[in-house]
């Protein structure tokens, strides 16, 4: 019996090991592009406050990119894909506002938003 209860001790070590490094692995892109556009938000607020424009649409690109930054926080120790649901939504805002901005530019921006958005589409 004692054989038994090493067999399972050391199978149950190693499928631990090996479901921590699978979900190591399968989650830093996407964690890092949530992280990337809160930063992108930060950044374009911080552009604009600069350039001393204020419009409703810059304060909440500022307010969603503080929001998500404090739930990513708050998510970090926590980072499996079940809980990247609750820190990107403030990141699909923020993407939506952007690309809104893009589509009301020039001609060449356009289709660079037609293109950005045919990716995350499909």
């Amino acid at each position: 019996m004692p054989e038994i209860n090493e067999l399972n001790e050391k199978k149950s070590t190693i499928v631990l090991i090996i479901s921590l490094i699978c979900s190591i692995i399968t989650i830093i892109l996407m964690w890092n592009m949530v992280i990337l556009i809160y930063i992108a938000g930060l950044s374009y607020g911080i552009k604009v406050l600069f350039d001393r424009n204020t419009d409703r649409t810059i304060k909440s690109i500022v307010f969603l990119s503080i929001l998500g930054l404090g739930i990513f926080s708050y998510f970090q120790s926590r980072s499996y894909d079940g809980n990247l649901f609750a820190v990107c939504y403030p990141a699909i805002l923020i993407l939506t506002i952007f690309m809104d901005k893009l589509l009301r530019q020039k001609v060449c921006f356009r289709f660079i938003a037609a293109v950005i958005l045919s990716f995350f589409i499909f």
